[in-house]
């Protein structure tokens, strides 16, 4: 699940950044379009890294139980053994 939010947030970059060269190249946009173009592109960007942000945290909290469960594994397979 992570790994999907971490590629999909990747993909809306790259998404952007090619949306911007095709504008730039297709429609000559003055300064005012690009500004508002480039605003637009900061907010998603903002949203995307806060995708990343809690696919990461996902990711740190299975890393966190695991090592807290641990313990608790080796016992019971100590227990069966």
């Amino acid at each position: 699940m992570e790994i999907i939010l971490i590629w999909l947030a990747l993909a809306m970059v790259m998404e952007l950044i090619l949306i911007r060269l095709v504008l730039a190249m297709v429609v000559k946009l003055n300064l005012i379009r690009l500004v508002l173009a480039m605003v637009v592109e900061l907010i998603i960007i903002r949203l995307t890294l806060a995708t990343l942000a809690v696919a990461m945290e996902l990711i740190l909290i299975r890393l966190v139980l695991v090592v807290a469960m641990e313990p608790i594994l080796i016992r019971s397979t100590l227990i069966v053994a």
